[in-house]
């Protein structure tokens, strides 16, 4: 049986707050921040393929910001 939707999200928020913690904590190298980044990206993904499948990857939008301070997508 497959897991729970609301399980994975919970462990992808879980893990979101790990980052958050992590980065937090000091200044950080390049290196680092490439590293906390690529997390990011695993967390992004790991919301996304409950609702997409395990092929799944965040959609890639584009923002730009308008004129009064909001952003368009």
């Amino acid at each position: 049986m497959a897991e729970p939707i609301v399980d994975q999200l919970e462990r992808a928020s879980a893990d979101l707050d790990k980052l958050i913690h992590d980065m937090r904590l000091r200044t950080y190298t390049a290196r680092e921040y490439d590293a906390f980044e690529a997390s990011a990206q695993a967390i992004a993904t790991g919301i996304v393929t409950p609702f997409r499948g395990s092929a799944a990857r965040p959609a890639t939008i584009k923002v730009t910001p308008g004129r009064n301070g909001g952003v368009w997508v």
